[in-house]
């Protein structure tokens, strides 16, 4: 058990690492372009470039090209937005999540949930003391929201991500390594348990239930029993 853990959990660090060089066929021009202008310091030109890279993988039926780029977003919106770069990407993919096929749009809802969580972590401070604003917050800026605006919208996302269950469960989470930074991975050899994407998606589902359950600031009257999903569900 302990061993399955370990490999999802290096598996979700270089998740987070997205890197240009692992390519396929068709895109290595393109995806080359994107990494060299941000060795460059032009992160506009590239943006501009995935840009290019998106509308191909959209226009092709490329989901595993899109997934990238969507999530390749968040980086390029970190070095271009000038304010709330978080926040602007969350938008984004929140707008696009919907051009994924089941599998792909359930890594990307977790990605979703791992940036409102982050936001908030953010601006904790000022987000604690907000109240629950009970209205459409398409056009209040997050820094207005309060705690129980972000627990909905993670747990929103996250229930969207494991929604698809059996078909995460059917899919090998080999590929889709094409995603990741070859060099963070273990030894194909050493690799003895073969994770679904469903292994991947839970265990961040689980990481941030278990967190939020374990939180000092949790009042003492919710029932933290209810945010774990029964394990005949699995």
């Amino acid at each position: 058990m302990k061993h399955r853990y370990s490999i999802i959990a290096l598996l979700l660090c270089a998740f987070l690492g997205l890197s240009a060089s692992a390519q396929s066929v068709g895109y290595e021009a393109r995806w080359d372009k994107v990494g060299q202008y941000l060795e460059d310091f032009l992160p506009l030109s590239a943006a501009s470039a995935l840009d290019s890279i998106e509308s191909e993988a959209r226009a092709e039926g490329n989901q595993m090209q899109l997934l990238k780029a969507l999530l390749f977003r968040q980086k390029i919106m970190l070095l271009t937005e000038e304010k709330n770069a978080k926040e602007a990407y969350i938008r984004y993919a929140e707008r696009k999540v919907h051009e994924l096929d089941t599998v792909q749009a359930a890594i990307l809802h977790t990605e979703i949930a791992r940036c409102y969580a982050s936001v908030w972590t953010d601006s904790k401070w000022i987000i604690e003391r907000n109240t629950y604003i009970d209205s459409n917050l398409d056009s209040t800026e997050m820094r207005y929201w309060g705690v129980g605006n972000f627990r909905e919208a993670i747990d929103r996302h996250l229930a969207e991500a494991l929604r698809p269950t059996s078909q995460l469960k059917r899919a090998p989470m080999q590929d889709y390594l094409m995603l990741f930074e070859q060099e963070t991975l273990p030894d194909v050899a050493n690799i003895q348990y073969e994770p679904t994407v469903f292994d991947f998606v839970f265990h961040r589902v689980a990481t941030y239930y278990k967190t939020v359950a374990a939180a000092d600031d949790v009042p003492s009257a919710w029932n933290t029993a209810d945010w774990w999903l029964p394990a005949d569900e699995f």
